[in-house]
């Protein structure tokens, strides 16, 4: 028996799958921008930050970011505050998407993402065509979110190498 998701033309599929990397990549730099920030080799700091969730990363960017006790320099500090905030704002593309209920609606004549996120779609839920031009714009939000995280992780180890201390 076929399912929807193996009728779906390969342009939709391909680009789910973009939306689902880019953020898999971003989740890994929220954890290296975390080790780079509290000084964590890389073997204790990936125990530490492989498993959280997007959410909960980016909590603790913004803690690390509260006063200049862990980053010095105020530009730095702003840009990764910043780059936590959109992160979080554009994380329920990722999951739409990630976590999606995929289906085909006969009336419209086009494939469907299910929405359920909330109690009345739940019982009901809304359906929400899938188009390829919306995931392009969601698996580019993703990769220059990806690009914002590599030019901080560039920043905090040029940063690093003048510090001597975390509490300095």
């Amino acid at each position: 028996m076929l399912h929807a998701v193996d009728l779906m033309p390969q342009d939709i599929l391909a680009e789910i799958g973009k939306i689902i990397a880019w953020w898999g990549y971003i989740q890994f730099q929220l954890g290296v921008i975390i080790r780079e920030i509290a000084e964590i080799p890389k073997d204790t700091g990936r125990v530490l930050t492989i498993g959280p969730d997007i959410i909960p990363l980016c909590k603790m960017l913004s803690t690390f970011t509260e006063n200049d006790r862990w980053v010095k320099e105020k530009s730095l500090r702003e840009s990764i505050r910043k780059f936590a905030n959109e992160v979080q704002n554009k994380a329920d593309h990722r999951n739409d998407y990630a976590h999606g209920i995929f289906g085909y609606d006969d009336k419209k004549r086009c494939f469907v993402r299910h929405l359920m996120k909330t109690r009345s779609n739940r019982i009901q839920p809304q359906i929400e065509a899938i188009k390829v031009e919306d995931l392009k714009k969601y698996s580019g939000e993703a990769r220059v979110l990806w690009e914002e995280a590599e030019k901080i992780i560039r920043a905090l180890k040029v940063w690093n190498t003048g510090r001597s201390s975390p509490s300095k």
